[in-house]
């Protein structure tokens, strides 16, 4: 059976393989939340003044991001918006256009202060993720990146959100029993 899902020799090397997925989703999951507290706490004890026009644009970007995701779906992005209320979807992309620019701030702030910066391997190993997970080449990835440079632009913002959220998990102090 081992030998049938996987590279397996034996069942004991499945075991380990299985726990070892599940030790790495678990510490992954926990340092989501703990990066979702920190972020929290600190939109709390900073204030943040963003300008209608910012969170407008940034409600504009998320609703082109919210139509992509249902249409590739299969679903109808207008006749989702019709049913559930333009207003209703309004208020929870506002919701989430002030947290991700309260969270893009915090991070620019951090990395400026930190110095944080992104280096040509970081970029490297981006494009080798972005190849993975399209299943296509570094080649053909560098292509696209050439013809659109909004992809690399968002590829270093990642990355220096990346850091900056490292530098925070590993320096902040979090129960993960709770």
């Amino acid at each position: 059976f081992a030998q049938k899902v996987g590279p397996f020799k034996t069942v004991d090397e499945l075991k380990a393989d299985i726990k070892q997925y599940a030790d790495n989703t678990a510490k992954m999951e926990n340092e989501k939340r703990a990066a979702e507290k920190i972020f929290d706490t600190l939109f709390e004890k900073i204030d943040i003044n963003i300008q209608t026009p910012m969170i407008n644009r940034e409600i504009q970007a998320l609703m082109g991001e919210f139509r992509q995701r249902i249409n590739a779906q299969g679903g109808n992005f207008d006749q989702m918006l019709e049913k559930e209320g333009h207003q209703k979807i309004y208020e929870q992309l506002k919701e989430e256009a002030v947290k991700r620019i309260k969270t893009s701030l915090i991070v620019g702030k951090i990395a400026q202060e930190e110095k944080i910066n992104v280096t040509n391997e970081d970029i490297q190993s981006k494009i080798g993720d972005l190849a993975n997970i399209y299943r296509t080449t570094i080649d053909q990835i560098v292509a696209e990146i050439q013809k659109n440079n909004n992809i690399l632009t968002s590829l270093s913002q990642q990355v220096i959100s990346e850091k900056v959220t490292r530098l925070l998990l590993d320096n902040a102090k979090i129960n993960y029993n709770k």
